[in-house]
């Protein structure tokens, strides 16, 4: 049987190359990609955290890079796989409730359960922005989103909202 590389995966040391060469465009990307996938760990891992994991597994040789993928796509993948896992492992709790705010707690949560079963990144980054207490504007900002982009993302978290009977931070039905 061949060795990996033949197989179609880049060598470790590739991979170290690859880091090494890539943009500061291709890194701010990366990073974007770790702070959406970070929110799906519910707290257990910081956005940092999860991009220097999915590069240390790829280092060691833990997880294989597909030469017909690109370096952006495969940390993906690796750190979609990590905020998967993370989130389900042993001793992983979250965060406290606040009993004095039950009610918009399970709201939100619900709008999470229902944006992570869509696959929606971005509103669950909004959602997430909103429930560290940014502004619209700081969200807009750390999320790179042009105002109609934010505007048609809160619409759709409205309306998801109003399906699911949550209102104001309340369940309503």
């Amino acid at each position: 049987m061949p060795p990996d590389d033949e197989l179609g995966s880049f060598s470790v040391s590739a991979f170290q190359h690859a880091l090494e060469a890539a943009s500061d465009a291709d890194l701010v990307r990366m990073q974007k990609i770790a702070r959406i996938l970070a929110v799906k760990t519910k707290g257990a891992m910081t956005p940092d955290d999860l991009l220097q994991e999915s590069v240390l597994r790829t280092l060691e040789g833990r997880r294989k890079w597909n030469r017909s993928v690109p370096l952006e796509v495969h940390l993906r993948g690796v750190m979609k796989s990590i905020a998967s896992h993370a989130k389900n492992a042993p001793g992983w709790a979250p965060p406290e409730a606040d009993p004095d705010n039950a009610g918009a707690a399970s709201a939100v949560a619900e709008l999470v359960k229902h944006f992570e079963d869509k696959d929606d990144d971005e509103a669950l980054l909004v959602l997430a922005g909103q429930a560290e207490g940014k502004e619209p504007k700081e969200i807009r900002d750390d999320l790179g989103l042009e105002q109609t982009r934010y505007e048609t993302i809160m619409k759709s978290i409205r309306r998801a909202g109003e399906r699911l009977g949550v209102s104001k931070g309340r369940k309503t039905r």
